[in-house]
């Protein structure tokens, strides 16, 4: 199955079926987690599939992010998504356990049905030798873990990085260089760079005790040569804000949502907010005293990141179920630069989005 060739491409694996997919709610067991995720090493996985993750690397010719998920249980290769980096804006995937999903694992209830955004940062030269790439949890129970089985919310990386998420094991590569891969695992593991975090950051205290109630209702090749291997620089940060405009916080514009049933709302959203992302939808995941007015059941649970990249504001669809959309010219998005006259559309009429910059003074 393949999505955008030319910037996105998807790879499902064992015979999973998107239309066979549970989109029902999470299911998360308690204290559980570590045990879960303590099972074969990343090497083990690695060396076990390395020529399934060789070859599914090295088919992506542009410059991007080669994300393969490994069962951990099973220890084989349960789909794929490969993500180019664009010269002018930025990409992005969603993964999780909705069949809407780029990347979508099927296989363990634990995982939130949108789970992790995957967001490549815009790239201008013919190499990925400086290709940057951010991995943000979507404010789920889980998270996901590093290899030091600590939990994150989110990291920038300049480089391959290996994650688990519930069962999986993400192995995050580097595409578009022209040297090859090894013929053999144990040389690929060898050609791995280090991987060195630059800022470890906190989750919020208290985030991952928290329960919440339900609302009703022709190709180039990837490498790693070892004489020119350098470290994969990581650095950690908060995920999704919950205050759109903290104290202290620069207004960065003003977010107009128009509903389908004609009521309208203005969020302000802060400079600080918009770096680390802001999910809209009308689930309690999302900033509740946000978009109170994101209450139609068409529209997803979580349906929109919104998020600063490079300087540039982005809207990105969470794998909602009924699509994100450019009003004019028309057409579906998974990411679009939220700038002044650009209207998006949340599904079908259910309402719309418009962006203001500057700060605003708001009733």
């Amino acid at each position: 199955m393949a999505i955008d060739l030319k910037t996105r491409v998807v790879r499902l694996e064992g015979g999973q079926r998107r239309e066979q997919a549970d989109n029902n709610a999470t299911v998360v067991l308690d204290g559980g987690l570590g045990p879960l995720l303590a099972r074969a090493s990343f090497e083990e996985l690695f060396a076990a599939n390395y020529v399934a993750i060789r070859k599914t690397a090295s088919s992506f010719a542009r410059p991007g992010v080669c994300v393969v998920a490994v069962d951990t249980e099973s220890k084989r290769v349960a789909g794929s998504v490969c993500v180019a980096s664009k010269p002018d804006r930025a990409n992005a995937a969603i993964i999780g356990r909705h069949s809407m999903t780029d990347l979508y694992l099927d296989q363990d209830p634990n995982l939130s049905l949108r789970h992790l955004a995957l967001i490549t940062h815009p790239h201008t030269d013919h190499i990925s030798s400086d290709l940057r790439f951010r991995l943000l949890d979507l404010r789920t129970p889980l998270s996901y873990f590093d290899e030091n089985d600590r939990r994150l919310e989110a990291l920038v990386a300049e480089g391959p990085i290996f994650v688990r998420c519930g069962r999986y094991a993400l192995f995050c590569l580097i595409t578009g260089d022209v040297i090859g891969w090894p013929d053999d695992a144990a040389s690929g593991w060898q050609c791995i760079p280090e991987r060195v975090y630059l800022e470890e950051a906190d989750a919020e205290p208290d985030r991952w005790q928290r329960r919440r109630g339900r609302r009703p209702g022709p190709a180039g090749n990837i490498g790693y040569d070892e004489p020119n291997k350098r470290p994969t620089m990581v650095q950690t940060m908060n995920g999704p804000a919950r205050a759109l405009l903290a104290e202290g916080d620069r207004p960065l514009g003003s977010l107009t949502i128009r509903t389908g049933d004609g009521r309208t709302q203005d969020l302000q959203i802060g400079e600080a907010a918009a770096a680390r992302g802001v999910l809209l939808g009308r689930y309690d995941r999302c900033d509740a005293d946000g978009a109170s007015v994101l209450t139609d059941e068409n529209i997803s649970r979580v349906h929109l990141l919104i998020i600063s990249v490079e300087d540039k504001l982005y809207a990105v669809d969470t794998a909602s179920t009924n699509g994100t959309w450019q009003r004019e010219p028309r057409r579906e998005i998974r990411i679009a630069e939220l700038e002044p006259g650009v209207e998006l559309m949340l599904g079908e009429d259910l309402a719309y989005l418009t962006w203001t910059p500057g700060a605003r003074i708001i009733d």
